[in-house]
């Protein structure tokens, strides 16, 4: 938890506190091999080795507003050029994903 925490917080020493959805979209790679692809339509995926997680997303400041098909929720975020850390919902734990393609 200590590592996680310096890490976000170096993260956010340098981060764009991003407002464009054009900053967020792509597709990111996070330490824990799961996939994460944000798309200009406002829609998501998130693939861990055992399911798939799709919604849509706005922002909102320095939030993401997810919307899936049974749940809504906002999870604040830090972009950097190459970084992503995401709050994970009711928790107080974060992704912490690398960009591999735009």
């Amino acid at each position: 938890m200590k590592k996680l925490f310096i890490t976000i917080s170096l993260l956010a020493s340098y981060a764009i506190h991003s407002q464009n959805i054009n900053d967020v979209t792509g597709s990111y790679i996070s330490y824990n091999n799961e996939l994460l692809t944000m798309r200009h339509d406002g829609t998501f995926e998130r693939t861990t080795n055992s399911n798939v997680v799709t919604g849509t997303f706005k922002i909102i400041g320095n939030y993401l507003e997810i919307t899936k098909p049974n749940d809504k929720y906002n999870l604040h975020f830090v972009i950097g050029t190459t970084n992503l850390v995401i709050t994970k919902p009711k928790s107080n734990q974060a992704w912490l994903f690398r960009k591999i393609s735009n």
